[in-house]
């Protein structure tokens, strides 16, 4: 695993950390990340791995912008390039750190395009449009996935969710992957689901990965400190471990495999800092924590050497536009080794 890697991409610059990051990989490096981590993903590597969740295509159509209509109050533009179309959801998400052994469980006769206007010149997100807010399935068709959910959730070594909030993960479904020998969740907050989609709907789980907002959604705490919101997680859904991602703000870690206080002193709830230093397309970054993460901690890695890898994959997919490309092994190590060398 310690072999040659194509240098970190431009996203993640050492030179321009915060005081914060240089100082937690300077801990990160006395604390011998970098060995845990490679001996992480050799294990993981060996894992079946089994992804879960809705099949999304990403639509990006690329415009300029035009004078304002002289008769209407509207944004008018022109096309400047032809729309680029990405596997978004679980298809996206499998791809991300390229495990070897993976199965993807959804449904392919539904679903749902997400069209998004995007600024050709900066590659900011003018509006988007949804083909339907949920997948409405037969009932032969559901129960078809449901037969193929069971099936592999037996044969798994881990099940990773991504529930997008868009009907394929209903009651039964959930409980389905139950069943799971390791389960890690992540249920999304979108425009599609209005807030109507936390994670708590689901009963248990070994790792929860959910973003500051999905955490106030799933806690009904508006206000509270994020370090409360995670434990608050930790307990509700007796996991062993949450993390939630704040973007520029890093990860807030709550770990309940380990003790109180290391023998470090380092305590259990811990706050990994982002590493990217600029990006052009957040979708699907807190998608690609989840997918490289998870893998890690069934292998047995720590949460929060788990969540600095996490944050580093999230660093790489940000300057990604959409889907055009995964989260590559590759890229990933090398930043790694990049910044913990």
């Amino acid at each position: 695993m310690h072999g040659s890697y194509p240098a970190p991409i431009d996203s993640i610059s050492t030179d321009r950390l915060s005081v914060e990051a240089r100082a937690y990989l300077a801990s990160a490096r006395q604390r011998g990340f970098l060995d845990r981590i490679h001996a992480a993903f050799e294990r993981a590597d060996k894992l079946k791995i089994v992804f879960v969740g809705e099949t999304i295509i990403d639509e990006y159509c690329f415009v300029k912008p035009l004078a304002r209509p002289s008769k209407e109050f509207i944004l008018a533009t022109v096309a400047v390039n032809e729309p680029e179309s990405f596997f978004g959801g679980v298809m996206a998400a499998a791809r991300q750190g390229e495990w070897r052994r993976v199965e993807i469980v959804s449904i392919y006769e539904q679903v749902i395009r997400k069209t998004r206007y995007v600024d050709g010149d900066f590659s900011r997100k003018l509006f988007e449009v949804y083909s339907g807010q949920q997948i409405v399935l037969s009932e032969e068709n559901r129960a078809c996935f449901r037969m193929r959910l069971d099936k592999a959730v037996h044969d798994a070594d881990m099940v990773i969710v991504f529930d997008f909030g868009h009907g394929l993960m209903g009651e039964k479904e959930r409980r389905i992957v139950d069943n799971a020998k390791f389960l890690a969740v992540n249920a999304q907050t979108n425009a599609g689901n209005a807030g109507f989609n936390p994670v708590t709907k689901y009963r248990r789980a070994d790792y929860v990965c959910v973003d500051e907002p999905e955490a106030r959604l799933a806690t009904g705490d508006q206000y509270g400190l994020v370090e409360d919101l995670a434990q608050k997680l930790t307990q509700w859904m007796q996991c062993g471990g949450v993390v939630i991602t704040r973007g520029r703000n890093g990860a807030t870690v709550s770990d309940r495999t380990q003790p109180t206080i290391r023998s470090d002193g380092i305590p259990v709830l811990a706050a990994v800092p982002a590493f990217a230093t600029h990006g052009i397309d957040t979708i699907g970054a807190g998608d690609a924590f989840l997918a490289v993460t998870a893998p890690l901690l069934a292998a047995g890695l720590d949460l929060e050497t788990a969540a600095f890898v996490g944050n580093v994959a999230g660093a790489i997919k940000i300057d990604i536009v959409g889907h055009r490309r995964h989260v590559e092994r590759a890229e990933l190590i090398s930043a790694i080794d990049g910044l913990l060398k």
